[in-house]
């Protein structure tokens, strides 16, 4: 047990435990155009070059952006030159473009709704973005912006989350909706998303997938729509002809089968950017991989972040900054407070900080004073989220586990006045 001392105001801090050295991040959200890619990871953009051969070897990345919010959702001008993406660098979700090697991002868009870069026009003048703006429903909508600046273009066709143009751009496939930042598979409701097929100026929009399963991601490679569907209970890359009859598989992932990133689920597909482009790069277990749709083979790629990781060291954060939760102990003389997924006692007068959990390989949460010496709280530490108790006194050690929950989620436990 530590026990750190502060002033009258609380300036206890949190051990936070990281990894040292390693390589190896989570990525997510990439973009490609030949062998340049861009992709997401510790709220950053980096990039890296592929090799021309995909042979499991080593592939650099370095971070392109660091603001101090998030960058995500890059795309690549079909020139390979420029990057879009939306951005907090002003607080708020807009949309931004700067140089693939780096530079001074520019922004286009100014509205307090978030507005999510999706893809460049075939003559990489303007780019794509979805909104919520003007929307009464505050629904997303397609609009347009040329990266030289300016206003934006409504195409006021209605909702559309998610695009993908025909070479020419005179047809695009879109999504109304989307839930690809959904926690459950296989979902089979109402807003389950499908993939539409329109013509620019025609208002003529059909449902090409019209299937209870989630599809999402449209992807337009030569007269195919390709997209992501988890319809055979796993999300796979699938595609069918621009007027649809022809539903055709192209990767065969399950749900947790082998020991590797198969097992895991497939994430934010995206074409190649390039004029006649015809991979995909997809996320799977936090890592990037390539689908060939020409001969529907995956190669998985080793890339490898070369950075500080400043924020995978291990580091001091001031407590109160992250206090998440707190209740005052009987007497008025301590308080009970959850920070980053622990708990601690504070003297409210000293500002001495006792921790009670220091439990970094789980989360506890949730916690409710029992009598004057116990803490009940939520737990994960056994894999699935229990009820759990300990003595404020710290004797009992780790949390003790009282239930065996297997389904569910669990909302904060509260309990009797009389302690029982």
């Amino acid at each position: 047990m530590k026990v750190l001392a502060g002033g009258a105001v609380i300036t206890a801090l949190w051990l936070v435990n990281g990894a040292f050295g390693g390589e190896q991040g989570y990525m997510s959200q990439p973009a490609l155009n030949g062998n340049s890619l861009v992709f997401v990871s510790e709220g950053d953009l980096w990039s890296a070059t592929l090799p021309e051969t995909l042979s499991g070897e080593v592939i650099l990345a370095h971070r392109l952006t660091s603001g101090a919010g998030e960058e995500t959702r890059p795309t690549i001008s079909p020139d390979g030159t420029q990057v879009a993406f939306s951005a907090e660098y002003d607080g708020n979700t807009d949309v931004y473009v700067m140089p693939i090697d780096g530079g001074m991002p520019k922004r286009l868009t100014e509205d307090p709704g978030d507005d999510i870069a999706l893809t460049w026009t075939a003559d990489g003048g303007s780019i794509l973005f979805s909104s919520p703006r003007r929307n009464p429903m505050g629904h997303s909508e397609l609009w347009s912006i040329s990266t030289a600046g300016g206003m934006p273009t409504r195409f006021g066709f209605g909702e559309c989350s998610m695009v993908g143009l025909s070479a020419t751009g005179r047809r695009f496939a879109f999504t109304r909706w989307s839930n690809e930042n959904w926690s459950w598979n296989r979902y089979r409701g109402g807003t389950a998303p499908d993939i539409w097929v329109g013509e620019m100026g025609t208002e003529s929009y059909k449902n090409l997938t019209d299937n209870p399963a989630s599809d999402l991601f449209p992807m337009w490679i030569g007269g195919r729509v390709y997209f992501a569907s988890d319809r055979d209970g796993a999300m796979n890359i699938w595609s069918d002809k621009a007027d649809g009859g022809d539903p055709k598989q192209h990767t065969h992932f399950k749900d947790g089968a082998g020991t590797d990133v198969d097992g895991y689920a497939l994430k934010w597909p995206s074409v190649d950017s390039g004029r006649g482009g015809r991979r995909i790069v997809f996320c799977q277990g936090g890592q990037l991989s390539i689908l060939d749709t020409g001969k529907d083979a995956v190669t998985r790629l080793n890339v490898q972040l070369v950075s500080d990781r400043a924020f995978a060291r291990k580091r001091f954060v001031p407590l109160m900054e992250t206090v998440s939760e707190f209740a005052l102990m009987k007497g008025g003389e301590e308080l009970v407070v959850g920070s980053r997924g622990d708990f601690a006692t504070v003297d409210v007068d000293t500002g001495a900080v006792t921790e009670l959990t220091q439990s970094s390989a789980s989360r506890e949460w949730g916690g409710a004073l029992v009598g004057d010496d116990r803490l009940v709280m939520i737990t994960d530490a056994g894999g699935e989220q229990q009820i759990a108790w300990m003595k404020l006194d710290g004797s009992t050690g780790t949390p003790q586990i009282l239930t065996q929950q297997k389904n569910g989620w669990m909302y904060p436990p509260a309990t009797s006045p009389d302690g029982r």
